[in-house]
This record gives C-alpha cells, sequence and structure tokens, in this order.
C-alpha cells in the first residue's frame, strides 16, 4: 500500500508518493518532497494534506517499502496513468498540518 500525497498552501502545491496510509504530519515527515514544501512555508501556516491511497498487485494490505515506492514513483513518471491504469484505489484522505515552533525549528537548522 502507498499513496499519492498532495500538499498544498494555498500557495504552492505539490504531489509525491509515500509508503502506507498517511493520516497526520508524522507520517509525511522525513520525505525530502515535504521538507523542502516546508522550506517555503512560514510560522502559522496551513497545510491541506490529501492522500490517494492505492494497491498494487493482489493479497492482503502491506504498506510498501522504500524501494517498492520508488519503483511506483518511476513508473508513475514515466506513464502519468500509471496510478490510475495499474494500481487499485483503495481511498481517499484529508488533513491539516499547521506549521507551529517546532516544525519551524525543525526545518530552518
Amino acid at each position: 500500500m502507498f499513496s499519492k500525497v498532495t500538499l498544498d498552501s494555498g500557495i504552492n502545491k505539490d504531489s509525491f508518493l509515500v509508503c502506507g496510509y498517511p493520516t497526520g504530519e508524522k507520517d509525511l515527515t522525513g520525505y525530502t518532497a515535504y521538507e523542502k514544501f516546508l522550506d517555503k512555508l512560514d510560522y502559522g501556516d496551513e497545510i491541506c494534506v490529501h492522500a490517494d491511497v492505492y494497491t498494487y498487485g493482489e493479497g492482503e494490505y502491506v504498506d510498501a517499502d522504500i524501494n517498492e515506492l520508488a519503483y511506483m514513483n518511476k513508473r508513475a513518471e514515466a506513464d502519468p496513468s500509471f496510478l490510475s491504469d495499474h494500481c487499485s484505489f483503495v481511498e481517499d484522505t484529508d488533513f491539516f498540518v499547521l506549521i507551529t515552533c517546532r516544525e519551524m525549528f525543525s526545518i530552518r537548522l
């Protein structure tokens, strides 16, 4: 299982793939795309996060590992319809991240 995450601050917007099913900021921390997105924000900014959750293959749901995620990313870059044509959509989810002192401190170091 993996997700296509779309971040929207109202000014900036970016999408990238993550392992598993993100439900909060802790599930995005550590991804380079997320950290670079945070660099563009200020204290008090809010990020709207939308995630489309997918599976690839058959069987029980297991979170994709980083190597599987790299494979999915490569396929999606080569074929923009890869996710819709070759993966199974599970569901989507939305949540917000408010940029606090903790996030500002960690991204400014």
